[in-house]
């Protein structure tokens, strides 16, 4: 999930100061794949995760906590009738 939502801000920069147009022969797309595995393997890394999983894998546990005190509540009601 990293490398596919990522990747995107690394390529709009390239795109950005023309760093692309030297892979326009047959050698620079076979360098261009190496970088590809470059940048995959570099976004699957340990850190890329600490650094940007509240932005990918946010927190988002007090959204069901009060879906969860609620039913138990309602619960708790229809015991006591």
């Amino acid at each position: 999930m990293y490398v596919f939502l990522l990747h995107g801000f690394l390529v709009k920069g390239m795109l950005h100061y023309g760093w692309l147009e030297p892979f326009d022969s047959a050698f620079g797309r076979v360098m261009l794949v190496v970088v590809g595995i470059a940048v995959t393997c570099m976004l699957s890394s340990a850190w890329v995760r600490r650094c940007f999983g509240w932005i990918v894998e946010p927190n988002v546990q007090f959204l069901f906590k009060k879906r969860i005190r609620r039913k138990a509540k309602e619960a708790q009601k229809k015991e006591e009738f």
